[in-house]
């Protein structure tokens, strides 16, 4: 029998505390899922490159945002307990973050010096090609009248302004070693835009986001030729950090293989752009 209101206050806290303690531990469980997630920040380039990525900023499209992003997208579904972040740098700055840990992965081209600022994905001690991401190539364009030209082996003919490419890509390295000179500039459309003004003698970048560019304004370019022969072949990878495959090597490997599942899916993305 209750005796008094001292009373019935300890008889109601009684009977809720329980009641309290038990909704706290329902959420609990899904709080501490939530935070178990591994987190893995993707950094790819703020400028368009299609059909990989689309958009000229740092803000990532809500639609059609590229098919690699795509790709990434059904990656995060397909393994929830790995939490994607996507971030977007300038492409030379993704790979000084990925070198410090800042970010955990790009996708990017296999070069020797990279290995030592990233993990790619092997096998047996080597380069696992199987796992690679895509495959494309680089082409040269230039004006029709230009005199420096590729012939499938070598530059060919007197370079005058040197050839543009985008900050940061490997195609570099192949021009180096020809004795070109390069001007790097901070997308695939201002090196056109050079191209198409004859300040420069030609544009090295990838096959399929060169001709992209030339489809979108024809009367632009319509003097520009691509060349018949690629400069060079080109893998993409998955890369993660150092730091990031020291910390979770069964994630990473994850992964990449859970990419090879999904090549088909990564096909008909690149196929709506």
């Amino acid at each position: 029998m209750l005796k008094g209101k001292a009373d019935t206050e300890m008889l109601m806290k009684a009977l809720f505390f329980p009641l309290w303690m038990v909704a706290l531990f329902a959420v609990l469980p899904a709080i501490s899922a939530a935070n178990d997630a591994i987190r893995l920040q993707y950094c790819y380039q703020d400028r368009e490159l299609l059909p990989y990525y689309t958009g000229q900023s740092a803000i990532i499209p809500k639609e059609k945002p590229g098919a690699t992003i795509e790709l990434i997208y059904l990656l995060a579904e397909k393994l929830p307990d790995v939490d994607f972040q996507l971030i977007r740098r300038p492409w030379k700055r993704c790979l000084h973050e990925l070198e410090n840990g800042t970010v955990d992965a790009v996708v990017g081209s296999y070069k020797p010096d990279r290995e030592r600022i990233g993990q790619y994905p092997m096998f047996n001690g080597e380069l696992d090609i199987f796992r690679a991401i895509d495959t494309n190539a680089y082409c040269y364009f230039s004006i029709k009248s230009a005199e420096l030209q590729w012939n499938g082996q070598k530059f060919t003919g007197q370079q005058r302004h040197g050839v543009a490419i985008p900050l940061g890509y490997s195609i570099e390295d192949l021009l180096i070693r020809s004795n070109i000179k390069t001007l790097q500039v901070e997308s695939n459309s201002k090196g056109f835009h050079l191209l198409s003004h004859a300040r420069v003698d030609g544009m090295a970048t990838l096959c399929g986001a060169g001709r992209r560019i030339m489809d979108k304004a024809p009367d632009s370019y319509r003097h520009v030729i691509v060349s018949k022969a690629p400069l060079k072949r080109n893998v993409g990878f998955f890369i993660v950090s150092r730091q990031f495959y020291r910390a979770h090597p069964a994630v990473a490997e994850v992964i990449w293989d859970e990419l090879v599942n999904l090549r088909d899916d990564y096909n008909r993305f690149l196929s709506n752009y």
